[in-house]
């Protein structure tokens, strides 16, 4: 029996129940606000700073916010609740900054991230995004990365 995918859209907040080979699973996708830097050096230089929900009203509080531009991307998990995938549209900085930022074959979290505070849905043994040099590539128009969710 096959079950047709469901779909709704809710304050930027994707849901769709995907059918494959006879299982069901979720597939989440939410927007995010990214920051580019070292939390060491209040969010300058290389790597992720903060990552948060595009709704979030605080965010990248303490940062040189001068330095860097705060980037918006999505971050979806699909099937395995383990890991997810982060999108940045390139063009949201100039090309020497970007290139200065994407130009490198990984891109490093420092510290760990909060994910329940971007996608509520997680569980709590998956509910950090784990520190770590994420292995980045070019895809069309984006950057993407894999992350690692579990708890620090």
């Amino acid at each position: 029996m096959s079950q047709s995918p469901i779909r709704f859209h809710h304050s930027g907040f994707d849901r769709a129940a995907v059918t494959v080979a006879g299982l069901t699973t979720k597939q989440l996708g939410k927007k995010v606000n990214v920051k580019l830097g070292m939390p060491k050096y209040n969010c300058r230089f290389h790597g992720i700073c903060q990552m948060d929900s595009f709704e979030a009203i605080n965010f990248a509080e303490g940062c040189q916010q001068e330095d860097e531009p705060i980037l918006h991307g999505t971050l979806t998990i699909q099937g395995r609740l383990d890991r997810g995938t982060l999108r940045i549209p390139s063009g949201q900085m100039l090309l020497a900054k970007e290139q200065y930022h994407f130009g490198r074959e990984r891109l490093v979290v420092w510290e760990p991230i909060l994910l329940s505070n971007i996608i509520p849905e997680v569980s709590e043994q998956y509910s950090w995004v784990l520190p770590g040099a994420y292995q980045l590539r070019r895809d069309g128009d984006s950057y993407r990365m894999v992350l690692r969710f579990g708890t620090p």
